[in-house]
């Protein structure tokens, strides 16, 4: 265990000196737009499995880097110690996108959550899917706020 916790904190490939799993974490969050945009595409095209699927697999893919950067950041002495040497804007910031992207997971976990229902009752389109759609894109506004954030926290503060 400990070899690596070693290798995710040893400096990342985006060339700003900060951990591995910070690179790791802004490099998957910067795609998920992209990649969510391509499963809506598809639902459009009526391959509502592929969907489906992309959906789960992203969301598992968020909340996956949300816990990892959280569990390294958690036992990173120095990186409590930089963020209380930058003051309270960043302190703020860093609330603000941590709150933010739970928020935004938990709505994301409840539209799949009511999605998988319907598809289970085989209502679809049903009662829920102007619901479903409008959850997706107030999810998708809230997964770029977080990115565009994410950039902002990180290219003002760096883990060292």
């Amino acid at each position: 265990m400990k070899g690596s916790i070693t290798l995710m904190t040893d400096s990342g490939f985006l060339g700003t000196g900060s951990p591995l799993y910070m690179d790791l974490f802004i490099l998957l969050t910067s795609l998920i737009p992209f990649l969510i945009l391509f499963s809506v595409w598809q639902a459009s095209q009526e391959h509502y499995r592929v969907h489906r699927l992309m959906q789960g697999l992203l969301f598992g893919l968020a909340f996956g880097g949300f816990m990892m950067v959280g569990y390294y950041l958690y036992f990173s002495v120095s990186f409590w110690s930089n963020l209380e040497a930058q003051g309270a804007g960043v302190w703020y910031l860093f609330c603000l996108y941590v709150g933010s992207y739970l928020l935004m997971l938990m709505v994301w976990f409840a539209t799949l959550k009511y999605a998988h229902g319907d598809h289970k009752r085989r209502a679809l389109p049903g009662l829920y899917s102007k619901g479903h759609k409008r959850l997706g894109r107030w999810v998708f506004g809230w997964i770029v706020f977080n990115t565009l954030l994410g950039w902002l926290l990180y290219g003002g503060f760096h883990v060292h």
